[in-house]
């Protein structure tokens, strides 16, 4: 095996899609009851519970198949009989036939391992568990916790070799978290001094730590011991030592990068700054608003109720930092000083050589959830299907543990270098999972430059005004060396009081730094006390426990819970409170009387407890119709993905009394939609209307919308079924979604700062999440059609307000992409045109392991089926 084959991924950027940070903690949060309606203490009954994780444990056979299966069914002939071909169970204690290992690395400490490689870890007392977690851990997952505490640290370089692709990782990282060893060390402290809770909590840590580190000597007393992971011997790395930091680090990495929303502030300003150039200051910022749709009244939302956050309160210009533009720029993060970039770790036709920090470094949003009230089942109890998507890679970076001790009884996924508890998964009797919230809590700040010797300030200061006094920035330089001690490379740090330095420019001709405020910034370990109980059987017994635990989580996640009576659901995180002036779309100025007033108080969080529909969906949407967009997600309109669940759902409890398998068929069903094809391709082919010449095209369309907008092969023909379709929309789209608004922005259509589209080529099986583009093109064209009835846009874009200019050169895009196809498939003949479906294909990236791709499908990677 050459080194080429230890890190491989097929597409662009692809990877780590949803996961929080789980890590040890004490948090003292209000909690309030729950906004839903009464809920009692949940029965102690058994819960069924089913799940998947492709392609699986590495001591275990791979679950790709069953999880790929599960596409080929038809989802109405589904049955609860047939779950368990697609699904494995769940149980907290393998059947004793299924043992097929036992081991006792310590007293105290007993380790199961089932048929598919699961480790039940049984501990006498709860450091005895977490010992355990830690041991069976890194016999799972050794070099992938390596790589993501390496890269957590901002060290991937050190560990992969400084290629440009990871040094721009560990850059990206430091922007992030740019803790030391020391400061990483100093949460850890601060929590075992916070109280006994905190300090039962570092304990528990420090046996997790020891047990990883158990395992590592155990598997490698040297590199090339046979036992030790084929990737140290390729790269000659000899392992070192976990430490609490690498916790930390980890949670960092996590927390930092998916647990987040928001700090998109600087971009959005520099598009404003183009928009008001181009079309005036009121017009410009007008057509920013419309674009962003950050309250659209037509959004779909999982929580019933309204629950106000982040909305403007009478935006105030002073509070407003806007960067000029052109404007030169000083970067914070240096050069690699002219060391040449190591072997490229990827394999031959990778797609460019992309590499585990591409992987590092995807959207958060893939994870989905139906939960069905116990009123509308069969069984009169609650079901649900639900489960985080983290993309796909041979190990999983989730890792699936079954935890047993005096607080523990739980089973599911944990994080890699995060498993001492579960972070998704089961209790006794109830079940729970996540879908990233994308709530605002990371803020841009600009801080005007200063010199401390009082002369003038330029790009290259490292001081700024705090009030009316000049400080030096704070950090310390990042330096990054190999495995000899040679230094590859040098990153420079710096910090003010609001938080890491991105880079420095200008507002009106005044040298600024442009810095990331983060709130769960050094509270990486702030959220473990929800985590650890979720996992303690003693903790949770009721949804009214379930919202107190999500509660004390800092990282924004909308979380789902399901016992033998209700279902509920709750969106954490440490929401800023803006003071009265701020635009939080765009960055403010560091002066104290901007700055963050407290954070949202838990009852005001969105959460339902058995909501008056019976049921409750999330893939990523709004979780509340009062909850104002964060200013990196502009796809909170009319049009989102959710919508494929909720139609499903809603027209299931229609028809009768739902079981599992009929939930789940629901959800295979949504998960081959296309959703540009099923809710935007309508209003595109109203406003083309009838024309002789695109006649064959638009019935094509007509078809394809007409069966579902679906892209699927369920008997693996090799082709869709709907190919010629799908292969003349994704031509089309691009160019219709540009034409919409084209008329007004002009070239600025190629400066939006948001991705056009989500197509599933990108390899990573999510697709479709939160694309702005599918909002302005439904709601301007409705307007024109006269279709939409609220959330107008603050004026027309296609054709200028003229619907029949509109509609010229909405047909004239379509010729553009009949015409490309035509080219490209050599025919014009749409019933000879073909579509290679795998470019849609998923595939692994694979960390000593080859696993081949699998058919597209917009699905939770780690999937539950419980009921």
């Amino acid at each position: 095996m050459g080194l080429g084959r230890v890190l491989h991924g097929k597409h662009g950027k692809a990877g780590l899609a949803f996961t929080a940070a789980l890590t040890l903690a004490a948090c003292s949060a209000s909690t309030t009851g729950p906004s839903g309606g009464p809920s009692q203490p949940a029965p102690q009954a058994a819960l069924n519970v089913l799940n998947v994780l492709p392609p699986g444990s590495t001591t275990g056979p791979s679950q790709r198949a069953m999880y790929d299966a599960l596409n080929t069914v038809q989802p109405s002939s589904l049955t609860d009989s047939r779950l368990s071909t697609y699904y494995k169970s769940e149980a907290l204690d393998p059947a004793p036939a299924d043992v097929v290992k036992t081991e006792t690395p310590r007293a105290g400490v007993t380790i199961k391992r089932d048929k598919y490689g699961v480790p039940y870890v049984y501990g006498k007392t709860d450091d005895d568990t977490a010992y355990g977690a830690g041991y069976a851990g890194t016999e799972d997952r050794m070099f992938v916790m390596d790589a993501i505490r390496y890269a957590g640290a901002a060290r991937l370089s050190e560990l992969l070799g400084p290629t440009v692709s990871n040094l721009a990782t560990d850059a990206d990282q430091l922007r992030q978290a740019d803790y030391t060893p020391a400061e990483a060390n100093a949460q850890v402290d601060a929590l075992s001094a916070s109280g006994p809770i905190g300090k039962k909590l570092v304990s528990r840590l420090d046996a997790f730590v020891a047990g990883v580190n158990a395992a590592r000597q155990l598997l490698c007393p040297t590199v090339t011991a046979a036992t030790c992971p084929i990737p140290y011997r390729l790269l000659k790395l000899t392992p070192t030592a976990y430490t609490r930091a690498d916790v930390v680090y980890a949670g960092s990495l996590i927390g930092g990068i998916f647990g987040r929303g928001g700090g998109q502030e600087a971009q959005n300003a520099v598009f404003l700054r183009q928009l008001q150039a181009k079309l005036g200051s009121t017009v410009g910022r007008a057509v920013l608003a419309d674009l962003r749709d950050a309250q659209d009244p037509n959004t779909p939302v999982t929580d019933p109720k309204a629950s106000p956050y982040g909305a403007p309160e009478g935006i105030d210009q002073a509070a407003v930092a806007l960067p000029d533009i052109p404007s030169k720029t000083v970067k914070v993060v240096a050069g690699t000083g002219g060391v040449p970039p190591s072997t490229t770790l990827s394999g031959a036709g990778a797609g460019g050589g992309e590499t585990l920090a591409d992987r590092l470094h995807v959207p958060a949003e893939m994870s989905n959830a139906l939960l069905v009230s116990g009123s509308h089942t069969t069984t009169g109890r609650p079901i649900a299907v639900m489960g985080p998507q983290t993309a796909y890679q041979a190990p999983n970076f989730f890792d699936e543990i079954a935890l047993h001790g005096p607080h523990y009884q739980a089973r599911g996924v944990a994080f890699a270098n995060l498993q001492f508890a579960v972070l998704i998964g089961r209790g006794r009797s109830y079940s729970w999972s996540a879908t990233s919230s994308s709530g605002d809590v990371v803020d841009t700040v600009v801080e005007k430059l200063c010199n401390v010797d009082g002369s003038k300030a330029t790009l290259e200061s490292s001081a700024y005004l705090d009030g009316d006094s000049c400080k030096a920035m704070t950090g310390t330089p990042h330096v990054l060396k190999s495995s000899t001690g040679k230094v590859i490379a040098t990153l420079p740090d710096l910090r003010t009081r609001h938080g890491i330095v991105l880079y420095r420019s200008t507002v009106n001709g005044t040298p600024v730094a442009i810095v990331s405020e983060r709130s769960t910034y050094g509270h990486e370990l702030d959220s473990a006390a929800g985590f650890t109980q979720m996992n303690d059987p003693t903790a949770i017994k009721s949804a009214a426990d379930f919202t107190d635990a999500f509660s004390k989580v800092n990282f924004t996640f909308n979380w789902f819970y399901v016992d033998t009576r209700d279902i509920a659901s709750f969106t954490s995180g440490a929401l800023p409170v803006r003071p009265k002036g701020v635009d939080p779309d765009l960055p403010r100025w560091g002066d104290a009387k901007w700055d963050w007033t407290g954070f949202l108080a838990a009852d005001k969080h969105p959460q339902s407890i058995n909501p008056p529909s019976g049921y409750l969906v999330s893939w990523n949407n709004k979780p509340s119709s009062g909850t104002y967009a964060a200013d990196d997600t502009w796809g909170w309109g009319p049009v989102q993905r959710v919508l494929a669940l909720r139609d499903r759902v809603v027209a299931s409890i229609a028809k009768g009394k739902l079981t599992r398998a009929g939930l789940t068929a629901d959800m295979i069903d949504a998960a081959t939609v296309d959703v540009r094809g099923a809710y935007v391709l309508p209003d595109l082919l109203k406003m083309v209307g009838d024309d002789p010449k695109l006649k064959p095209y638009t019935d094509l369309l007509k078809q394809w919308v007409a069966s579902g907008a679906h892209r699927v092969d369920r008997d693996r023909t090799g082709h869709y079924t709907d190919q010629a379709a799908i292969a003349l929309m994704d031509a089309w789209y691009p160019l219709a979604a540009k034409e919409v608004v084209q008329p007004v922005l002009g070239s600025l259509v190629a400066d939006i700062p948001v991705a056009l589209d989500n197509t599933p080529a990108s390899g990573r099986g999510s697709a479709w999440d939160n694309v702005g583009s599918y909002q302005w093109v439904t709601r301007d064209l409705g307007q024109q059609l006269g279709t939409l009835t609220k959330g107008a846009m603050s004026q027309k874009y296609c054709g200028n307000g003229v619907a029949a200019t509109c509609q010229s050169q909405l047909r004239q895009t379509l010729s553009a992409a009949i015409g490309q196809l035509s080219v490209s498939l050599k025919t014009s003949d749409p019933a000879q045109w073909t579509y290679d479906k795998t470019r849609d294909d998923i595939t692994f990236m694979y960390v000593g392991n080859t696993v081949q791709p699998i058919d597209w499908q917009n699905r939770s990677t780690f999937q539950q089926v419980i009921g």
